[in-house]
């Protein structure tokens, strides 16, 4: 059996990398003995070492690299040298979802999407004599590069029904900790900024209601898992799939909490949606709003009027906030920029946002505009011109570098519209953001927060966060130490 070691990368270690996890599932379901190695920028190099000097035998065939976000440390490129020395026949790959933002002279390919096809494509060129794969050139690296991140591409891995994950004992999960599942990979909407590669969806592409059940069981018991990020770009695209898996949740013995993104607007006009995604326990929201402003709305495909909106948006949080757990957290992101939006237009907006509770959390960024189309391009990045947008060539500006190093982007385009700039839509989104209080409150941190000893609704109520003191700090870095050496003591 060939074997291999897939090494978690993630920017604050606190999240288990879900990718990883897939993708080793999906290679032991391919007949390969594939183990997963989280938390790794918190390995000291000399752990890292000594893990691989047990591991590696003769029947491996190549460590990986797997992140959601790009990420790289100097002790990863120490230690990627070291492997390319002592084990010169390893080829050393990396996985991600956006293009690689960072230099590393030893990785051997790059898979940039998801990637269970293409790794698949490139293991039989590699090891069985399989086709040739294709590879891209891009003129900022001169490194091999699979793309799988677009419906055109013949890896592509979209639209899966497939979607389990079973973990191992030898990944050391802990009662307490948060994992990730993925319902469906796909969307049925096109928003004119999303670069999602899997838009449009059609027919019935969710994975089993008996298949999520199971994951739930197994995870339950064995690991005393409860809590879920949900890893869907839009989970609530129909009534029929939040049901399905809301009567999958009243076959379980426990309470489940999951989080996730959800379109507001669909739950505004289907108000019974709120009742299937409580009995779910989809009790923490990240709702794209986008904007306020009525024609940008519309020109990005969201054409609810903001009034019923704001008003829409009050009567859900009043529903969760009264339910019987009382458990409730809302994100709402908003992108400054787009078209038709003025500097008046987002004062509007952040007038209603200070007249939200304090405990929700607003994300808002600048709209990102990418110059070149990989197969995955979103309408602006396609016709940038149509909308009004120009590119002012200034690539050396600290907001821009700022503003594509968040959206890991290599090409974006630093624009101007008639409105305003980019730079002036970064400071803006900066402003207001730092106006709202800590980070902590982002439904996207309730799993750092949970998953190291902190229950949710201690987090909830109080909005405090592991973060915030010595106490919490110190629980993470033992639980991660603690990982540690339980790796590195089996085998």
């Amino acid at each position: 059996m060939h074997h291999c070691l897939i090494f978690s990368i993630s920017s604050d270690n606190v999240i288990r990398g879900f990718g990883s996890y897939k993708i080793a599932h999906h290679l032991r379901k391919n007949n390969w003995d594939a183990e997963v190695i989280d938390y790794t920028t918190s390995w000291e190099l000399e752990e890292l070492k000594e893990l691989v000097r047990s591991r590696v035998n003769s029947n491996t065939k190549f460590i990986g690299f797997g992140q959601l976000f790009t990420c790289w440390t100097i002790t990863l490129e120490v230690f990627t040298k070291w492997l390319k020395e002592i084990y010169p026949t390893l080829y050393l790959l990396a996985g991600m979802q956006g293009f690689p933002t960072y230099n590393a002279n030893y990785i051997d390919y790059y898979i940039i999407g998801h990637a269970e096809k293409a790794l698949l494509s490139l293991l039989s060129q590699l090891f069985s004599n399989g086709e040739s794969i294709e590879l891209h050139k891009f003129e900022w690296s001169n490194k091999k590069v699979i793309l799988a991140n677009s419906i055109i591409s013949p890896y592509h891995a979209g639209f899966m029904t497939d979607l389990e994950v079973q973990y191992q004992d030898r990944d050391f999960i802990r009662d307490g900790e948060w994992l990730t599942m993925e319902f469906s990979r796909g969307c049925k909407f096109k928003c004119a900024f999303c670069d999602f590669p899997y838009l449009k969806a059609k027919g019935n592409y969710i994975s089993s209601k008996d298949s999520f059940v199971t994951q739930m069981r197994e995870n339950y018991d064995r690991f005393g898992v409860k809590n879920y990020i949900v890893a869907d770009s839009t989970f609530n695209e129909t009534t029929e799939k939040i049901k399905t898996y809301a009567d999958g949740v009243q076959e379980l013995n426990f309470d489940p909490f999951f989080s996730g993104f959800l379109r507001a607007d669909l739950i505004i006009s289907r108000p019974q949606d709120k009742e299937h995604l409580l009995n779910m326990g989809f009790l923490a929201h990240a709702y794209g709003i986008e904007t306020l402003n009525y024609k940008s709305g519309k020109a990005i495909g969201k054409g609810m009027h903001p009034d019923k909106i704001k008003q829409g948006f009050f009567e859900i949080y009043n529903y969760f906030k009264t339910h019987d757990r009382k458990l409730f957290a809302a994100t709402l992101s908003f992108i400054v920029g787009l078209p038709y939006e003025t500097k008046q237009t987002i004062v509007s907006t952040t007038e209603w946002i200070d007249s939200l509770p304090p405990e929700v959390y607003i994300s808002i960024h600048p709209l990102i505009i990418n110059k070149h189309d990989y197969g995955n391009a979103s309408e602006f990045s396609l016709n940038w011109e149509k909308y009004g947008y120009s590119d002012r060539n200034v690539t050396d500006s600290k907001s821009y570098k700022d503003a594509i190093q968040r959206d890991s982007s290599r090409d974006a385009i630093n624009w101007q519209n008639e409105h305003m700039t980019m730079d002036e839509a970064l400071e803006i989104a900066d402003s207001v953001n730092g106006s709202r209080g800590s980070l902590m409150k982002d439904v996207w941190m309730l799993a750092s927060n949970a998953m190291h000893g902190m229950d949710i609704e201690e987090r909830i109520i109080t909005s405090q966060s592991y973060y915030d003191g010595a106490t919490g700090k110190d629980r993470t870095e033992k639980f991660v130490k603690k990982y540690i050496q339980n790796k590195l003591n089996c085998n």
